[in-house]
């Protein structure tokens, strides 16, 4: 969110889309993903939009300096949000916390082996794939049962 001042050339070769067409590695926010808990979808939002950005970037043929600095920004954000949501899950009494924290530890140590992964434009767009399933099965299944947990009123 605010690099797209920064696209200078970079080593890849632009991918021609029909305009309007959002790539496929790029997730969509919908009414679905909403946990009702806001500060929670706010932090998800602004997730898929740095997702969307540096999807945007990479297949733009942004630089590497440019492409680098983008998933940095994103991996910061997911752990200040991890970090939220954790907090938020221990002061609601939430069970499935630790789970739910074994889970962002595993996401965390996938990406730092995926950023060994040669810095070409189809190795950066094969980890937006996987970070973009990753997500929605993580915020469909996991953050909504959460949410469950919250609108129960359970502790």
């Amino acid at each position: 969110m605010g690099h797209d001042a920064d696209m200078e050339p970079g080593p890849f070769t632009p991918l021609r889309r029909p305009p309007g067409m959002p790539p496929a590695a790029c997730l969509i926010w919908h009414p679905s993903y909403e946990t009702g808990i806001e500060r929670i979808d706010e932090q998800h939002r602004s997730l898929f939009a740095l997702h969307g950005d540096f999807v945007h970037a990479v297949e733009r043929g942004g630089s590497i300096h440019l492409l680098d600095s983008m998933a940095r920004d994103l991996i910061r954000y997911a752990d200040l949000h991890f970090h939220d949501e954790e907090e938020a899950m221990a002061r609601f009494g939430y069970t499935g916390l630790d789970r739910h924290r074994t889970l962002h530890t595993g996401l965390r140590a996938t990406v730092a082996r995926l950023d060994r992964l040669p810095q070409e434009r189809t190795s950066l767009l094969v980890v937006a794939e996987f970070v973009k399933l990753w997500m929605r099965e993580h915020i469909l299944v996991e953050d909504r049962d959460f949410a469950r947990f919250v609108r129960s009123g359970a502790t």
